[in-house]
């Protein structure tokens, strides 16, 4: 799925997630400040469902604090979604610091 066609072709193709901004298109888009499809597919992975509901619920300008949600599955389903990321990003920025902690201690050692 992540280079086929467009899962769900109704929607906005822009989205925030926590700031982070994809375009989800298969052209390059004119705001240099999007992240691309790849990325996009990188953070999130390829499955439909999950870009079709951060595409459905997220869309750039969107409030979400006022978003009303077709069903409890969705809000569910967008909460999981939402965790996986913080989890993994958190688990980045982890890898990430004692990474570069250790590099600069070993750097100052030496």
């Amino acid at each position: 799925m992540a280079f086929g066609g467009d899962p769900c072709p109704n929607l906005s193709l822009a989205i925030d997630v926590a700031g982070d901004k994809y375009y989800l298109g298969t052209d390059r888009p004119v705001e240099l400040g999007y992240k691309s499809r790849k990325d996009f597919f990188l953070a999130f992975g390829d499955d439909a469902e999950t870009q079709c509901l951060l595409r459905k619920y997220m869309p750039i300008a969107n409030n979400v604090l006022k978003t009303v949600f077709d069903s409890k599955e969705d809000r569910d389903q967008l909460i999981q979604i939402l965790e996986l990321r913080a989890q993994s990003l958190k688990a980045s920025n982890q890898f990430n610091s004692s990474v570069l902690k250790k590099h600069c201690h070993s750097a100052i050692l030496h």
